[in-house]
């Protein structure tokens, strides 16, 4: 930590090789960069970018010069590291023993962990290996490095082919980071959905026990999906969770969400959803809207909106947008005769007095219980790229996605719809709207967006309500037998112009 003008002047006293001038320089600037994020926390998406970018002129051996005991051991600047070993191209250094310690400095262990087939001599040490890899291309990926993030990738998930049989056996462990976020526990129900049916290289799933977003959630998919083995923590290879992953699908290589989306067309479940609406979800509801003073009669709509009160978002709010864009839509569905029940917590922007639309966000009568069961309930749900929203796919609930950031998990299920948040050209304010620009730049967060002259836009109101519109149609139609949602943009004059999915989703 800098606490005082001494520790100042000792982060301003890295020195230079003699003859190694521009890469020293660098490193130097690396060196106080990594310092100084440790010190203020979350690392701002456009300074990674920038240190990347510096992987031009950094050589290994001008890296292997930083060593910062505990300040390194950070897992972002840990990641960091390893991304930069990753890019590093003019490398001059004699190659290392592929060995692992951890004796040896950080940067020197990243460099090892991104070589081809690093070799591990403990659990331990194959574990941070691991987690080098898997930090250093979610960091890849969330600057626009996308080639080198899906080689890192790539590597990674057969690096854990060979390594989690040696170590676990037939069994895949998890870290309670598969527990502690609601849409983690939709992932989690999905992931325990294949293994029950075959559909993993691995025959075994266990959970360590943990924080728990919403423990009557997870007690359905105890109950509906499969028997969840929660155990204490133990010495093996427990994987976290992250979302530039990739699952493993017969000899294909997915992300999370595609992953879910080939398990559940090749084994489809019984009545379609994973889970369904027990009977005292029903009855737990229908007492709430009575209490409320609202009909029991008409069906209810959920409406999620993710703001950043919840939980810091280290993408500096692009899965964000504001929920008076949603007042329109409210009334409109109001004026058709649903019952627009608004989901959340206390900290989101209260919704203004709307006949027929309840905050429930603000409610006395707020549960963990109610908070699945109205959304298990619903006759179809309308959310944003929040977890929360993500309940619905399990219970099968069509669900309307809007204002969706980042691309690379792109919801599922036939009767959704998203609709992607906009990205307009800094340069002449044209609205890109090409399945190849949500493509490149569909997941970098805002100020990343911006280095690259692009401007990442939330849905206006009008916007909004053309897809509620389109959406409520929509459902009056048969059913779609494909599998995939549809997915939009917004064009500026309102109309929603439908995208290929291959040909936007990154892998």
């Amino acid at each position: 930590m800098i606490r005082s003008p001494e520790d100042a002047a000792a982060l301003a006293g890295f020195m230079a090789e003699p003859g190694d001038d521009a890469s020293c320089r660098v490193a130097a600037w690396f060196h106080r960069y990594l310092r100084l994020i440790a010190c203020a926390g979350p690392a701002d998406a456009l300074a990674v970018r920038r240190a990347l970018q510096s992987a031009d002129v950094l050589n290994h051996r001008s890296i292997e010069a930083i060593d910062l005991p505990g300040v390194l051991a950070v897992p972002e600047t840990a990641g960091l590291m390893a991304a930069i070993q990753y890019l590093i191209r003019n490398d001059t250094h004699p190659v290392l023993a592929k060995g692992y310690s951890r004796r040896l400095p950080l940067a020197v262990r990243a460099r090892i962990a991104v070589m081809e087939n690093p070799m591990p001599a403990r659990v331990s040490h194959a574990y941070d290996i691991m987690n080098l890899r898997r930090l250093g291309a979610s960091w890849l990926w969330r600057c626009g490095f996308l080639d080198e993030a899906r080689r890192l990738n790539q590597a990674t998930t057969s690096y854990l082919e060979r390594v989690r049989p040696a170590v676990n056996g037939d069994v895949r462990y998890l870290t309670d980071s598969w527990t502690f976020a609601i849409g983690h526990i939709v992932m989690l129900a999905h992931l325990a959905y294949a293994v029950r049916h075959g559909m993993t290289t691995y025959g075994g799933l266990k959970i360590f026990q943990g924080a728990v977003a919403n423990r009557p959630l997870l007690d359905m998919v105890d109950r509906q999906v499969a028997a969840l083995d929660i155990v204490p923590e133990q010495e093996c290879l427990p994987e976290s969770h992250l979302s530039t992953d990739l699952e493993v699908f017969g000899d294909r290589r997915l992300s999370h969400f595609e992953f879910y989306e080939q398990v559940l067309q090749a084994h489809p479940p019984d009545g379609g959803a994973l889970l369904n609406a027990e009977p005292s979800q029903h009855a737990l509801v229908e007492r709430l809207l009575a209490a409320c003073g609202l009909p029991t009669g008409r069906p209810v709509v959920t409406l999620h909106n993710r703001e950043a009160g919840f939980r810091r978002s280290l993408e500096d709010g692009s899965r964000d947008a504001e929920i008076g864009s949603f007042l329109p839509a409210i009334r409109l569905l109001v004026a058709r005769g649903y019952t627009v029940v608004r989901l959340g917590d206390a900290s989101m922007t209260p919704l203004p007095q709307i006949d027929g639309a309840f905050d429930y966000a603000h409610s006395p009568h707020k549960s963990a219980e109610l908070d699945v069961a109205l959304i298990a309930t619903a006759r179809f749900h309308i959310g944003s790229s929040s977890g929360l929203s993500l309940v619905a796919m399990l219970f099968g609930v069509p669900t309307l996605f809007v204002n969706w950031h980042p691309i690379h998990l792109l919801p599922f299920g036939r009767r959704n719809w998203i609709v992607l948040k906009g990205l307009r050209d800094l340069a002449d304010a044209r609205q890109r709207i090409a399945a190849a620009d949500y493509r490149r730049y569909g997941s970098f967060a805002r100020a990343v967006l911006a280095d690259e002259g692009l401007a990442l836009e939330d849905l206006t109101a009008e916007q909004i309500e053309v897809a509620v519109e389109g959406f409520l149609r929509s459902l009056e139609t048969p059913d779609n037998p494909v599998g995939s949602a549809r997915l939009w943009a917004a064009s500026d004059v309102g109309e929603l112009l439908e995208l290929p999915p291959d040909q936007v989703r990154v892998g």
